[in-house]
């Protein structure tokens, strides 16, 4: 009896153990990949001349009066400064940043920072708790420079930065965020540089959450694997002697490809520009996959969003816990393979 019971006990740890720890890394994974954040608009780094204040408004009003489909926030990069608040002399480092436009179309979390509000600004919560004491910093003031802010909102930020309204006619915005109420992808921003005479190169961080999530179908595409090398084996030992046994399993395999079908088809999204006009077109995919490591190369090389930065700790969160997830389960279903080996011998 007890024999049976340190045998019951040595599969229930030997089993639940793997399976546990590697449910903990999934859901850490699924937790990451939840905190990344869909790009608002479409990042284009501008070369050449670049818009001062005056064009970028320009610009700006000409979207409005033709009632375009298309939106615009131009981006300013002010570079490390130092903050003061006034009554107690605190100051903080940080990045320094100005837009002009929608603001949602750098960070789709700020409201309240009007297009037209040049004494506002929006602050991270770590700069909030350096110069106030507190998170909770709206309508608090601050210094910049020669000129007083107010803080409109306070943004879970990773980095210390401050967001302004410049005022400067002699600003020059190096970044342009273009969104499309029907398309959002490079050829709204070609044709948006095209229509304004403007140079620039599209910089598509989108390829990170495509990415992350076909990580994730790896977990569960192991889980429905073992399943289905289980229930086909007890498919084929019931096939002579137990029909409907055999039936049942034979079932369960049938549900177990049908819902990874299902997983796959819901998760699984081809962009369109990645379909070939022509099948024929064999140099189709090399061209392709020569554009992603371009776009890829772009990106890392260039500077982020904070949201762009955010979205890359969230990818390596993800990818650090899915590949652990997996290894686990393969590590698991190894072992149990050499168990039932040394069982049958």
């Amino acid at each position: 009896m007890s024999s049976g019971k340190r045998t019951f006990q040595g599969i229930s740890w030997k089993c639940l153990l793997p399976g546990a720890l590697a449910l903990f890394f999934y859901a850490g994974a699924v937790l990451a990949f939840g905190s990344m954040m869909e790009e608002p608009s479409v990042s284009v780094f501008l070369s050449g001349a670049y818009p001062e204040e005056n064009r970028a408004e320009e610009i700006l009003e000409t979207l409005e009066q033709t009632e375009a489909e298309s939106s615009a926030c131009f981006y300013w990069d002010g570079g490390m400064i130092t903050l003061t608040e006034p009554d107690y002399g605190r100051s903080a480092q940080v990045m320094a940043a100005g837009i002009l436009g929608d603001g949602s179309l750098y960070d789709k979390r700020i409201h309240g920072f009007w297009e037209k509000d040049k004494e506002g600004c929006v602050i991270d919560g770590d700069t909030a708790w350096k110069l106030f004491g507190t998170r909770e910093a709206e309508g608090r003031q601050l210094v910049y420079g020669e000129k007083t802010y107010q803080v409109r909102q306070v943004l879970p930020w990773k980095q210390r930065m401050i967001l302004i309204r410049p005022e400067e006619e002699n600003t020059m915005y190096t970044r342009v965020f273009l969104k499309n109420e029907k398309l959002q992808d490079s050829k709204t921003a070609e044709q948006f540089l095209m229509a304004y005479g403007l140079n620039g190169t599209v910089v598509d961080s989108g390829f990170l959450i495509s990415a992350a999530r076909m990580l994730l179908l790896i977990f569960p595409g192991i889980v429905m694997g073992i399943l289905f090398l289980k229930a086909n084996r007890e498919r084929r030992i019931c096939r002579k002697e137990q029909a409907a046994a055999f039936w049942m399993w034979t079932g369960a395999c049938v549900l177990i490809v049908a819902a990874a079908a299902v997983l796959l088809w819901k998760n699984m999204e081809i962009p369109q520009e990645w379909i070939p006009s022509r099948w024929s077109d064999f140099q189709f995919w090399s061209d392709k996959f020569r554009e992603l490591e371009e776009k890829v190369r772009l990106f890392l090389m260039l500077p982020k969003t904070v949201g762009q930065a955010e979205n890359i700790s969230g990818f390596v969160k993800c990818v650090g816990c899915s590949m652990g997830s997996a290894f686990i389960g393969i590590l698991a279903l190894l072992s149990k393979r050499e168990r039932s080996k040394r069982t049958s011998a």
